[in-house]
């Protein structure tokens, strides 16, 4: 039950550390372990992930604390500065044109006949972690499901929620998800 931001900072980290589904994937691609342990050091914050993770927060209930920035866009120094100042705090700003989109699409998924069922709690528990040791390389890994299922459950199903700008069709979404 880690906080997102526990998380992401890799909580086996002070013992070798562990890695995540995203580690594991930049790792095979050109600069592997060079780019991993840069972007480690050095973070990148986009407001896309943003929106997603207030999404998540709003729609199953647990997340990342959300700061509203009352500003039509971050062009002005005032909205990059809460922004910037909301992420040093560990808090995930929204413009508030951003987080009534975020409302909207948690208010959709909530009440979505099929979907609702999934993120309210019936099938599972929200956000949680879960750490295992890899059976060939004892490599330590880790993932955060958005919906961990009920073991007890006859048929578990976990859930992953992703939002996306891109058409709805199944070519564009199976290549953005």
């Amino acid at each position: 039950d880690w906080p997102a931001e526990t998380y992401h900072r890799d909580p086996l980290r002070p013992w070798g550390g562990s890695a995540s589904s995203t580690t594991l994937r930049r790792i095979l691609e050109p600069g592997g372990p060079a780019v991993v342990a840069w972007e480690r050091a050095h973070p990148t914050y986009r407001d896309a992930f943003d929106f997603g993770g207030a999404a998540h927060t709003i729609t199953l209930g647990k997340g990342d604390e959300i700061v509203e920035v009352r500003a039509d866009d971050w062009r002005t120094n005032a909205a990059k500065a809460a922004r910037d100042e909301a992420r040093k705090a560990g808090l995930r700003p929204l413009l508030s044109k951003d987080l009534v989109r975020a409302r909207a699409l948690a208010d959709a998924v909530r009440t979505h006949p099929l979907a609702g069922p999934l993120v309210d709690g019936r099938v599972g528990v929200p956000e949680r972690s879960v750490l295992w040791a890899d059976d060939v390389t004892g490599t330590y890994c880790r993932a955060m499901l958005d919906v961990f299922p009920h073991l007890d459950d006859p048929a578990p199903i976990a859930v992953d929620l992703k939002t996306t700008d891109v058409p709805l069709d199944s070519r564009s979404l199976a290549r953005s998800i």
